[in-house]
């Protein structure tokens, strides 16, 4: 099984989006991109990336991380707004044409996902309940633009498939949620002005998630539920345990003093190759 991973630096270095992969500074999101990279490449012989021009030159070129390919098709989004910064997974899922797990780059594995054939048709992480009054606020606000079906997902409170790994062999789903998600936006007027303008409170990074974190989880873990909800389609959740930063936990200095101290405890040379270059001005 291939193991697939996607960085669009577009976000990474773009102030609207919040820069840094939303991380407390730039130098823990090499450490966290260093560290699952890593644990990946040790239980899987095949981890691909699917980056542009500028994160192949960073990640492969520079920091020389052990993937065993890249594709730099992501160069096809640069004209998409940062902050849709979702649309580069989901577009590296509609190119897959062999089993796989897509991980995001703030996954840490100890272990590998142990999954058969049979269970490979459409796999998630886990399905998640979300009962935060204020959590589920922030959403209803969030999906204002979009269509009554997201609506009335959030007003059930119906479990959502978490879509931090992702994978199996329905590729034809993976085209159909792309086309999806592509067909939403530009369907509905004013898309890129409204994600815009979204709020990136700085504050609300120690206390609660920002809405331009929401808007893509609707467009990714929503849609692919409801997706799948359409389809009637199984989905084998993988429940497998792993460490995964998300929204304003990446702003938390313990979790990123975390990160620091495995990779220079298991992976000093990368630890010390990513501080060299980021004081050179080289990442």
């Amino acid at each position: 099984m291939k193991i697939v991973q996607s960085l669009w630096t577009k976000p990474l270095f773009d102030e609207s989006a919040g820069r840094n992969g939303g991380w407390l500074d730039r130098k823990y999101f090499y450490i966290v991109t260093a560290l699952s990279c890593l644990q990946f490449s040790k239980f899987y012989k095949e981890v691909e990336l699917f980056t542009d021009s500028r994160g192949k030159y960073l990640l492969m070129d520079k920091l020389g991380l052990p993937f065993t390919g890249a594709n730099t098709c992501l160069d096809d989004l640069d004209h998409c707004h940062p902050n849709l910064w979702c649309l580069s997974k989901i577009y590296t899922l509609s190119l897959q044409q062999q089993p796989f797990v897509y991980a995001d780059m703030n996954i840490v594995i100890d272990k590998k996902i142990r999954l058969t054939r049979g269970e490979m048709d459409l796999v998630c992480q886990n399905r998640l309940q979300t009962d935060d009054e204020q959590f589920q606020s922030l959403l209803v606000r969030t999906a204002a633009y979009l269509p009554v079906s997201f609506h009335r997902l959030i007003e059930t409170r119906s479990p959502v498939y978490n879509t931090g790994l992702l994978g199996g062999a329905n590729f034809t789903f993976y085209t159909q949620f792309y086309t999806e998600v592509k067909s939403l936006i530009d369907s509905l007027p004013g898309i890129s002005q409204h994600v815009g303008f979204l709020e990136r409170d700085p504050a609300s990074r120690f206390s609660r998630v920002n809405q331009i974190d929401l808007f893509n989880t609707l467009l990714e873990q929503y849609l692919f539920t409801l997706l799948v909800l359409n389809s009637g389609k199984k989905v084998t959740t993988c429940n497998t345990a792993l460490t995964q930063p998300v929204y304003h936990h990446k702003m938390n200095v313990h979790i990123c003093h975390q990160a620091e101290s495995e990779l220079c405890k298991h992976y000093p040379g990368y630890y010390y190759k990513i501080l060299g270059l980021l004081n050179a001005g080289e990442l």
